[in-house]
């Protein structure tokens, strides 16, 4: 049953239009992802499905009596209450309820002491205990809590005062309020901005149950994959329909894609052939060449014209190496972190071999931002080090993005990392981050949270670093953009290590997860679906209602788990040891060579024949080392 239904929709801002000519219909129990590039208009159509905004021209018919819960994406607080107050007030005809049942009973007690019986007042309390019971009346209590409680909140936070909430917390508290009301349709632009791994998956699972229709703007692929049915995709102010998740629309766009290309390829040769036809049988000006050169024209404008599918703009990426690093990049020794008496972590040891991309992960407070800040050299940790392989080469992509002045302009800021640059190279580097013109000009304090990420990432190129500490690097991006990093970084030859809230991007960059929680780390050997599928594993051993079995199959998992991870670790402290010993060897054959060079060696017969029977053994050995060291890199990959 249809809902919604849109028919020729338009909206414009001036003379710029947004939507044009916009149809779709939003069937019962459908869940919608909307998709676009930043600016094509998915908020401004969520505005006007929600009623906050007017459409030019068309119709928009919502069904009678729909309930819509409407998240916007920045959510504006300003109440005094406490978090409680703020969420049990979304229930006050409940609570009104509850007054009157409270009100009946009272009267009920009075007339039964008195030994006198009135049926109306019987038949008046059951009619509000229905509709009490109706409207989730014994349970909205709980479930404020399991709101709160999935969306991160703690039992302490009840009782605080909004205003002591931070921006994304609040949005997290208009979100809670929306969906504990369980509308007949959900609208929510950008929910999982504010929400850390737990939280999304927690909604994921709310959404995937939530008994009504949901359409959600969002920038999070593997949030849509997880429970989306359609998507709608804006483009060139047009909104094109595909069934399935996110996986599945890509597909089929570029389906459509190469299938429009080639429609346009075959009119074209159509279209010429035709026009050469009319020109031959006009130069001919015979009558009959003349009615054959009408009847090609007629065919002509009889044709509907495919348009060129349009290729969009995108960031170019390339990270190159200055040099490479040694095997083993870093190793933290007992590392701890504390802020007074508050402490963050503790005996944190990691090895991060060359080459590795490495995902850290963790509730919002586990203190990832401050274990990459330590490695970065900004922080210096309360106890233990960090040790740096040879060569290492570190670049530091801050999310407060602490790694730009907001005084310079952009031309300006990419002179700071790199003043040997001409003004042309400048300017080729910023149109490869989608700057151009005069935006070069532009203050970095004028510019968006994306455009602040693209500036950071040119400053990043220009660094050439070998070891890149990434904090949230697809934060304000929209897909096209988070795509191009991925490629760009699954491309690069150096070692990584970011934090991310993008599942999507988590799972497709990295090698290995940390996660980082209630100050310890974890290492899981392989990407996010694997971490999942062994978190799951872990949940399942440690719900097991025989606990002799779930304590020996726990054991055994990590004492495999911790295998692996030591036989892996043993592998790179192998690489090293090889590379260093294929160096050494190297540079005394280097040596070897220019002492044969010189002819006064030869003088004495006996120095000569041994300076060559050392040549000739480092040689064999060198050979000897080099399949050793492929056999360990085949080994540890």
């Amino acid at each position: 049953m249809a809902i919604i239904r849109c028919e020729n929709l338009s909206k414009s801002f001036g003379i710029n239009d947004i939507l044009v000519d916009i149809n779709f219909v939003i069937e019962a129990g459908d869940r919608i992802g909307i998709v676009g590039n930043n600016g094509c208009g998915k908020s401004t159509l969520l505005k006007i499905i929600a009623g906050q905004l007017d459409y030019d021209s068309g119709n928009l018919i919502i069904s009678s009596g729909l309930s819509i819960g409407y998240l916007e994406q920045n959510t504006v607080i300003t109440s005094e209450n406490t978090l409680w107050e703020e969420m049990i007030n979304e229930y006050n005809d409940i609570k009104i309820l509850e007054k009157q049942l409270k009100a009946i009973e009272n009267k009920i007690s009075e007339l039964g002491l008195k030994g006198e019986i009135n049926d109306s007042l019987f038949d008046q309390y059951e009619t509000i205990r229905m509709e009490y019971e109706d409207k989730n009346g014994y349970a909205y209590e709980s479930i404020i809590r399991k709101t709160l409680d999935g969306l991160g909140f703690s039992k302490e936070d009840y009782d605080r005062p909004l205003f002591e909430f931070s921006g994304g917390q609040k949005n997290k508290i208009g979100l809670a309020k929306i969906l504990q009301k369980k509308p007949d349709l959900l609208l929510l632009d950008e929910p999982t901005n504010y929400l850390d791994i737990p939280s999304c998956e927690w909604l994921e699972d709310y959404l995937k149950t939530h008994g009504g229709s949901v359409v959600v703007v969002s920038h999070d692929r593997y949030f849509l994959n997880g429970f989306v049915n359609k998507i709608f995709d804006i483009h060139d102010h047009t909104l094109d329909i595909y069934n399935g998740n996110y996986d599945a629309f890509i597909k089929m766009k570029d389906k459509r894609r190469r299938q429009l290309e080639k429609d346009f390829i075959t009119q074209q040769k159509e279209i010429n052939r035709l026009m050469n036809i009319i020109n031959v049988q006009r130069n001919r000006g015979t009558e009959k060449s003349i009615k054959i050169a009408s009847s090609r024209e007629k065919m002509l404008e009889k044709i509907k014209v495919v348009e060129r599918p349009k290729e969009q703009s995108k960031m170019k990426l390339d990270f190159k190496l200055k040099s490479e690093s040694s095997n083993i990049v870093i190793k933290t020794n007992n590392l701890a972190m504390s802020f007074e008496d508050n402490k963050i972590f503790e005996n944190i040891n990691i090895t991060i071999g060359k080459g590795e991309k490495l995902a850290l992960i963790g509730p919002n407070g586990s203190g990832k931002t401050t274990l990459l800040r330590i490695i970065a050299g900004i922080l210096e940790p309360s106890g233990g080090e960090v040790v740096f392989g040879n060569r290492v080469i570190p670049g530091y992509l801050s999310q407060e993005r602490t790694d730009l002045n907001f005084d310079n302009t952009l031309m300006d800021e990419i002179w700071s990392a790199d003043s040997s640059l001409k003004q042309l190279e400048v300017r080729s580097l910023l149109s490869y981050f989608l700057f151009v013109g005069d935006d070069v000009f532009k203050k970095v304090s004028t510019l968006s949270g994306g455009e602040l990420i693209r500036l950071s990432l040119a400053k990043l190129v220009i660094s050439k670093a070998n070891f890149l500490l990434l904090d949230e690097p697809t934060n304000h991006l929209d897909i096209p953009s988070k795509e191009v990093i991925e490629d760009a970084l699954s491309k690069y030859e150096g070692t990584v290590l970011f934090i991310s809230h993008d599942r999507y991007f988590i799972n497709k960059l990295s090698s290995s997860i940390l996660e980082l929680e209630n100050g310890t780390i974890t290492e899981y050997l392989g990407n996010y679906s694997y971490y999942i599928e062994k978190k799951r594993k872990l949940n399942c051993i440690e719900e097991d209602t025989s606990n002799t079995i779930s304590k020996t199959e726990r054991t055994l998992m990590f004492k495999r788990e911790r295998e692996m991870i030591n036989e892996r670790r043993a592998n790179r402290q192998k690489l090293n040891e090889m590379e260093n010993l294929i160096e050494k060897t190297e540079t005394e054959i280097k040596l070897l060579e220019e002492k044969m060079g010189n002819p006064s060696l030869y003088q004495d017969d006996e120095a000569a024949r041994e300076t060559v029977r050392r040549y000739n053994q480092l040689k064999e050995n060198l050979e000897m080392y080099y399949i050793q060291w492929g056999e360990l890199m085949e080994s540890n990959s």
